[in-house]
């Protein structure tokens, strides 16, 4: 969405990303605090594709995640309030929880995690 001269706001850019349900969305801080950081979407077909709403790129990255996490549920991006974000935190439904590099998005680190999966990561 972008906003008009006259306040309305016009849909600028929209596709479908993923074959299935869309699990997660989270917003990665940018160097410019006028425009809009990285955006991650993570889906039921078990990737994770990233957006880059400068460059109006509906898909700027993916990744697929290991066979035996399950389905990525929630995401985060750390520092995530700080630009720029250098890493992403990701849940999944069986329980396990990965830590990414956003620069070439290696798995660095996976914890346990929780029984079942876990609905949100802060």
């Amino acid at each position: 969405w972008e906003k008009q001269l006259d306040g309305s706001l016009k849909l600028t850019l929209a596709t479908a990303v993923h074959q299935g349900s869309m699990r997660s969305l989270t917003m990665g801080a940018s160097p410019n605090e006028e425009l809009p950081g990285t955006l991650l979407s993570c889906g039921y077909d078990e990737t994770m594709k990233t957006h880059d709403w400068v460059k109006r790129l509906n898909s700027s990255g993916e990744v697929r995640t290991p066979s035996d996490f399950g389905t990525p549920i929630c995401s985060s991006f750390a520092p995530p309030n700080k630009a720029p974000s250098t890493h992403c935190i990701i849940g999944f439904d069986g329980g396990k929880v990965a830590l990414y590099k956003k620069r070439d998005w290696s798995l660095q680190h996976v914890l346990a995690g929780h029984e079942g999966g876990g609905a949100s990561l802060a």
